[in-house]
This record gives C-alpha cells, sequence and structure tokens, in this order.
C-alpha cells in the first residue's frame, strides 16, 4: 500500500511541477511582452531603462560602479551610456584632479522617463499590488529558495 501512495504523491508531485513550469514560462512571457511595449512606447531598450534608473537612484554613480551594478563589461555600459546621451537623458562629468574618473547624472528629461516607468510598474507590478500580503510573503519565500537553487548551479541537486 505503501508504494502505491508514493507513486500516486510522485506523480501529482510531477503533475504539479510541470504546471508550476507552464505558469512560470506564461509569467515570463507576459512580463516580456509588457517590457517591449515600454520599450517601444519609451524608445529605449530594457538595458539602458535599468541603468538610467540607477543613474536616477545615485546622482554621481561613476561609469565603474554602474557596471558593476549592471554586471556588463565597461564597454558595454560605455556604448549603452552614448545612446542616453544622444537622447538627452543623461550627462557624463569628468572628475577634477583624475580626468578618467566619469560621474553620471540624469537630465530633467531622464528623471521624467526614469520616473514615469517606476510609477507605471507594468503588468507584474499591478498584478503583485493585487495579491493579499500572506500571498506575497509566501511567493517572496518561495521564489527567493527557487533563485537559490538556480543560483547554487545545481550543486544542491
Amino acid at each position: 500500500m505503501a508504494d502505491r501512495r508514493d507513486t500516486t504523491t510522485s506523480k501529482a508531485r510531477d503533475e504539479l511541477e510541470r504546471s508550476l513550469i507552464d505558469d512560470l514560462r506564461t509569467i515570463i512571457r507576459i512580463v516580456e511582452r509588457d517590457a517591449d511595449s515600454t520599450d517601444k512606447r519609451l524608445g529605449i531598450s530594457r538595458g539602458q531603462l535599468k541603468a538610467l534608473r540607477l543613474i536616477a537612484e545615485q546622482p554621481g554613480i561613476r561609469v565603474t560602479e554602474l557596471s558593476a551594478a549592471l554586471s556588463l563589461h565597461p564597454s558595454t555600459t560605455s556604448n549603452l551610456l552614448d545612446k542616453l546621451q544622444r537622447r538627452k537623458l543623461i550627462r557624463r562629468r569628468r572628475g577634477g584632479k583624475d580626468q578618467r574618473v566619469v560621474s553620471l547624472q540624469v537630465t530633467a528629461m531622464g528623471r521624467r522617463v526614469a520616473t514615469e516607468t517606476r510609477e507605471d510598474g507594468g503588468a507584474l507590478v499591478s498584478a503583485l499590488t493585487a495579491l493579499p500580503d500572506r500571498d506575497i510573503e509566501d511567493l517572496a519565500e518561495s521564489l527567493r529558495s527557487l533563485r537559490d537553487k538556480l543560483d547554487s548551479g545545481g550543486e544542491e541537486f
């Protein structure tokens, strides 16, 4: 009898795992579609928007710090910043004695874009806001656990 219950439990778990994977894929598609819509509306990429938000949150952040925060190579960050600067969303300022040090500031237009997108929040933020507090707490705990297992590189499996 115990073997039959274990098999039934195993099948139910397998079905639940498949359902969760399908749900996660659907959520990812919805969030990406929403982000693509924002990209088109604003005319900047998600990476540029993330950089813009970081610069707005940390006025004077240096390019090297921004590269580290975005996990990008400095030359990639520089190219991204070129695009933001051409759109007049940021300003670069060279340091005093060491002219190699470049700090970053958002322009008034850059601040509006960063603020507008943060207030908008998109579909994911709207859906999370609609969940009860207990569901948010449970979801946060479960997602952290899943993220930690994935971050471990499979060592825990």
